[in-house]
């Protein structure tokens, strides 16, 4: 019994010096890598922590977006940057709307970084809106936010949402 225990303390002691070596680099590179490892290790029905500059995040390790968000510490915010310089300074900018949030990858990073006053979201699918209401809160960016699990259409219907082939994260297909 006093091998068994002396072995995983041994373990625990390498995997807190790994860990503590990860933390102190300066090597993007390698961390991108261990990312990508923790993230092709999880098993596809659970939820991951990311803390990045940006944002904190709850992710879905079943999901694309999440995964790029998890990896790569970023999905498509440089787009929302590029419609706010081609929206000028003159136009008003104290309210963002977005329309499918997801998990609140580009949404969150945006009133964290106070390029918008207040946030509208929101988010059809049930499994993705309630990942985006925790990263809100996360966030600490709730009175600055109204998210609803609501698809937005040009017509008032009732519509089944639809998963892309081997999504499982809930994501619409369009046509709602």
């Amino acid at each position: 019994m006093y091998l068994k225990k002396r072995y995983y303390r041994i373990i625990e002691s390498l995997i807190k010096k790994v860990i503590r070596f990860i933390n102190n680099s300066k090597n993007n590179s390698l961390k991108t890598t261990i990312r990508s490892a923790i993230y092709y290790t999880t098993q596809k029905d659970r939820i991951l922590f990311s803390n990045n500059n940006d944002a904190k995040y709850l992710l879905a390790s079943w999901d694309w977006i999440s995964q790029k968000l998890f990896i790569d510490q970023g999905f498509d915010f440089g787009v929302l940057i590029k419609a706010k310089k081609l929206l000028g300074k003159k136009n008003s900018k104290s309210t963002l709307i977005n329309v499918g949030a997801h998990i609140g990858s580009t949404c969150i990073p945006a009133i964290k970084k106070n390029y918008f006053k207040n946030l509208i979201a929101f988010e059809p699918s049930k499994r993705n809106f309630r990942l985006l209401k925790a990263n809100v809160l996360l966030n600490e960016i709730d009175g600055r936010t109204q998210v609803y699990n609501l698809a937005l259409s040009n017509k008032k219907a009732n519509l089944h949402l639809g998963m892309l082939a081997g999504d499982a994260s809930g994501s619409s297909t369009g046509g709602v």
